[in-house]
């Protein structure tokens, strides 16, 4: 199993290299950790996670394409970036989860691929005030500030249009503010003006107990276990109780019920099955992985192992040739 095959290395791509579904991810991850000055060793990544989300608006729930990547401090849920935005970031942090904060990892007893993340925290983050965080100090007065900081244009009644970016709280000119996107995590549970070169580094999405569907997942597991504090158990009557954040952008279930609907023994992703209006999510989960699906994944492991090595080992060339 791949708990007996820790990971090692890393699984995302060069740069260059011709899957689309990954292009740009190794750069796109790096920039982010840097930016929370997260440098150390990565622990593990998987570009093909999902989580289970139900966007704003919408009756439905379904999984939604993830990169997850961990180190010794936290988790990290990147998205690929498909929109046109001035910065042209490929990949878009989604949330940051320290790890000290994950209490516990739930598991159904069925074959799925599903982990629930209980995650602590607060849930109830009251609407920003901006009167407030300029009166202390958060956010910069205008009168205090002259000029951008990024183009150094000057402000003033016949100057140039400001913002307050919501992130940082630092005045810029309009044209380099011109990102929305909320912060939940400052109480902006809106799409607000945010620095263009911020945008993409902060969690979008508000603390909340997450479903997780990764193939690798007893690695997730592993890996929370040896550097987190947290508890692992499986599911009573596979029904397991979720903690949503009370923010107009949360997405979680309240809770999710693993149920065999067809008889199969592949190793097929969850499907959801029915989903209520109080956020009640039933998911159709295998009963069990038979011998030909476990050697498939393992094959596949095997593959990406490889295709690792050879990499590994032209760049090894290149370097002795020079």
């Amino acid at each position: 199993s791949s708990v007996d095959r820790p990971y090692v290395g890393d699984y995302l791509r060069d740069d260059d290299d011709d899957d689309e579904r990954t292009r740009g991810a190794r750069r796109g991850l790096e920039t982010i950790l840097r930016h929370y000055g997260d440098e150390g060793r990565v622990l593990f990544v998987d570009p093909s996670a999902r989580v289970l989300r139900r966007r704003p608006g919408q009756k439905n729930f379904s999984f939604e394409g993830r990169l997850l990547a961990m180190t010794a401090k936290a988790a990290y849920f990147l998205e690929k970036n498909m929109t046109t935005t001035k910065t042209k970031r490929p990949w878009q942090l989604r949330r940051r989860i320290e790890l000290e904060k994950i209490r516990k990892i739930e598991v159904s007893k069925h074959a799925d691929d599903v982990a629930v993340l209980h995650v602590a925290g607060e849930r109830n983050v009251p609407k920003a005030d901006k009167a407030q965080l300029i009166k202390s100090g958060q956010w910069q007065k205008n009168a205090d500030v002259k000029e951008c900081p990024k183009t150094g244009k000057r402000f003033g009644l016949a100057g140039a249009r400001r913002h307050h970016c919501r992130v940082s709280g630092v005045i810029y000119h309009a044209d380099v503010c011109e990102t929305l996107q909320p912060h939940p995590d400052a109480g902006f549970h809106e799409a607000g003006r945010v620095f263009d070169d911020l945008a993409g580094l902060h969690s979008v999405e508000p603390l909340e107990d997450v479903v997780l569907s990764a193939e690798r997942r007893s690695e997730v597991v592993a890996s929370l276990l040896k550097h987190g504090n947290l508890s692992l158990a499986a599911a009573a009557d596979d029904v397991i109780r979720l903690q949503p954040s009370s923010s107009p952008l949360s997405a979680a279930p309240t809770s999710l019920k693993l149920a065999t609907k067809k008889a199969t023994t592949e190793a097929e992703p969850p499907t959801v099955l029915e989903a209520d209006t109080q956020g009640a999510v039933a998911l159709d989960a295998p009963p069990g992985v038979d011998d030909a699906a476990a050697e498939a994944r393992r094959k596949r492991a095997d593959a990406l192992r490889a295709a690792r090595d050879t990499r590994r080992a032209a760049e090894r060339e290149r370097r002795r040739r020079r």
